[in-house]
């Protein structure tokens, strides 16, 4: 099963046709390398497969669920605060559910047997999704993917802002890491 199937994708700038009916697939346990010069379309491939735009003509097909992580060339900018809070920002939050628990928590007072039933089962199901939010994508998990990127303990909490843009690069590809995308797609030699 592949991951993505391309048929028949054409894009251009203009008159100028980067690609013209291109197909291709990628698979489970694909690595590629694009090369070729500026202006020959490695970004714009990047930029389809990572879903930031549309062919011109063509079909993309994802395999379900498949997520992409894009780190792009140049990072504008990196959510505020500590390397680690920064680099957890990249999976969203949990917020949602505390309010949402809240509410249920008081649906379930008044409610007969039956509805008190359902509500307790939704009640437990969020509970198990916050204990899977925090396994997945906790602290202890982000400090891991951090170490192993070479970022020394000393510098987990210190302000993102801090951090050149060597290593700014760095937490933004800790981010996609943590969110263990299915295909990693990094534009340039360095990432």
């Amino acid at each position: 099963m592949s991951l993505l199937t391309a048929d028949k994708v054409s894009v251009a700038f203009g008159k100028k046709i980067i690609f013209d009916e291109a197909s291709f697939a990628i698979q489970p346990g694909d690595k590629i390398g694009l090369i070729g010069p500026n202006g020959s379309g490695k970004t714009t491939l990047l930029r389809l497969v990572a879903g930031e735009r549309e062919p011109d003509e063509g079909d993309l097909a994802f395999a379900r669920g498949i997520r992409a992580g894009y780190l792009p060339q140049d990072i504008l900018e990196l959510p505020q605060g500590t390397l680690v809070d920064s680099v957890r920002a990249s999976v969203g939050d949990k917020s949602h559910i505390p309010p949402l628990l809240a509410s249920l928590e008081d649906d379930l007072r008044g409610a007969d047997e039956a509805e008190a039933s359902e509500i307790a089962q939704r009640i437990a199901d969020l509970h198990d999704e916050l204990d899977a939010f925090e396994e997945r994508y906790g602290r202890h998990r982000t400090e891991e993917i951090l170490a192993g990127l070479g970022f020394s303990e000393a510098t987990w909490d210190r302000p993102v802002s801090e951090l050149s843009g060597g290593w700014k690069m760095r937490a933004a590809l800790a981010g996609l890491l943590l969110l263990e995308p299915d295909l990693l797609l990094l534009d340039e030699p360095t990432n």
